[in-house]
């Protein structure tokens, strides 16, 4: 696994058990699409800086209960 595969929790511990502590694997957002996503194969565009906010609010959600579903 890549470094940029995986998600840290955040670091104010007082906010986060400890049981919730740690990281999170996490790919690409599942619908990403290069093409559509990126503006020159590795930057966002307008579609790609609306998916890559979801996957992360989607871990932090999934792994440690904290936030919601992103809205955008």
């Amino acid at each position: 696994m890549r470094r940029a595969d995986v998600v840290h929790a955040p670091r104010t511990r007082g906010t986060v058990p400890p049981d919730r502590r740690g990281a999170a694997a996490r790919r690409r957002p599942a619908a990403w699409d290069l093409d559509r996503d990126t503006y020159d194969g590795t930057h966002p565009n307008t579609s790609g800086e609306h998916r890559l906010p979801s996957a992360f609010a989607d871990v932090m959600n999934q792994a440690w209960g904290l936030g919601g579903p992103y809205t955008g």
